[in-house]
């Protein structure tokens, strides 16, 4: 295990592991129970010879680090202090009773981990930001509408160093939006799996391309163009940018500040499932709908589909991910997505009763019944062991 991790640490990945700090925690804990199954049967003498191998092991390391000259700024006065921890243990391996040196691995475990933790900054190459204490409220901005916010490099912009004031509250970048569950197509996403930050070109931190963000504000943004088809009925423009939703008699300021501008489309927002027409041939028909409910990962709507006319297609104003089912009164219906931007399902004429929409991917239904069955394990394999321990 201990060479898997290992190995996963270095290897570019694409999952939500891809960064190898995000590994190294199980790699120090495989390390640490490694080493206490090696000192658990070990003699006085070997024990003793570990502790030797520690000490020489951190003295050849800083010597080397010291030579090549990449000890880096962290290293000292961390390298001073794992030597004395080194050397504390081989003085306890010696000089110790039998109950200490039986503590001394976790003891010697738990205060090199606590030395690195204390003399390496937690948030070392991590921007900081003051992010404004408004951000749970979602003033300026309005729940019951879809957002697209364009704003610039949030590490570089928004960072303390570059921006010491609060941030946040209107271009609502990243995840913040999550604070105030406002909704917006673009976030913070490590892995970028989605169709809308495939298409639109977004940054891991939600950040726009300049160009196409100017192209989707100046010829997406109509009544009928492809902003409205995803429902997106609200549009954040950062004060770095010069550019507005055109065209001006589509859209009105609903707020301006330091940070940016709030524009709404005029009138009442968006339905948050909306009716197209999915066949050429057939009377064009529209679906009446009626909302139900709308969480995180459900839709529930009443609709009804003229028996006359061709099929209709509804689409769901939220970002499209693999994993949404769909049901038609508890029959299962096909899904699919508007060029891989939203949720849709097609009706057939004639349609009518409640429909809902579920995201439940299968990645999260097996992965969530592997954990289930991985926990009984465990339990069962410690009852076994504790009842054997006391036999």
């Amino acid at each position: 295990l201990l060479a898997i991790v290992l190995v996963l640490c270095m290897v570019p990945m694409a999952g939500v592991f891809r960064w190898s700090f995000r590994w190294l925690p199980l790699l120090h804990l495989v390390a640490a129970l490694s080493a206490a199954e090696a000192l658990a049967g070990a003699a006085d003498n070997l024990r003793r010879r570990f502790a030797v191998v520690a000490v020489g092991a951190v003295v050849v390391t800083a010597g080397v680090m010291f030579l090549a000259g990449i000890g880096g700024r962290f290293a000292f006065p961390l390298t001073w202090i794992l030597l004395l921890i080194a050397a504390a243990w081989l003085l306890g391996e010696s000089f110790a009773g039998e109950l200490l040196r039986r503590w001394l691995p976790a003891a010697i475990t738990f205060t090199a981990l606590l030395a690195v933790y204390l003399c390496i900054p937690a948030n070392c190459g991590v921007p900081k930001y003051n992010l404004g204490s408004q951000l749970r409220q979602p003033a300026p901005l309005d729940r019951a509408r879809l957002y697209l916010s364009v704003y610039p490099f949030p590490e570089f912009t928004y960072r303390m160093e570059s921006n010491p004031g609060p941030v946040g509250v209107v271009v609502r970048p990243g995840s913040t939006s999550m604070f105030g569950a406002v909704r917006l197509i673009n976030g913070y996403s490590p892995i970028r799996p989605a169709g809308v930050a495939r298409t639109f070109n977004t940054g891991i931190h939600g950040q726009i391309d300049y160009t196409i963000a100017t192209q989707l504000l100046r010829k997406e943004a109509g009544p009928h163009a492809e902003l409205a088809q995803l429902g997106v009925d609200g549009i954040i423009v950062a004060q770095q940018f010069d550019v507005r939703p055109e065209p001006a008699s589509e859209w009105r300021i609903v707020y301006t500040s330091d940070e940016g501008t709030v524009y709404h489309r005029i009138g009442q927002p968006l339905a948050a499932v909306r009716s197209v027409i999915a066949a050429a041939a057939g009377t064009p028909s529209t679906a009446a709908v009626h909302l139900i409910q709308e969480s995180r990962t459900q839709v529930v709507a009443d609709v009804a589909v003229p028996a006359a006319g061709s099929a209709t297609r509804l689409v769901f104003s939220r970002p499209f991910f693999r994993g949404y089912t769909a049901a038609l009164n508890n029959q299962r219906i096909p899904v699919s997505s508007l060029r891989g931007l939203a949720p849709s399902v097609e009706l057939p004429p004639g349609s009518r009763g409640e429909l809902k929409l579920t995201y439940r991917p299968e990645w999260l239904t097996f992965g969530g019944a592997a954990a289930i069955i991985c926990l009984i394990v465990v339990i069962g394999a410690s009852i076994l062991g504790w009842r054997e321990r006391r036999a």
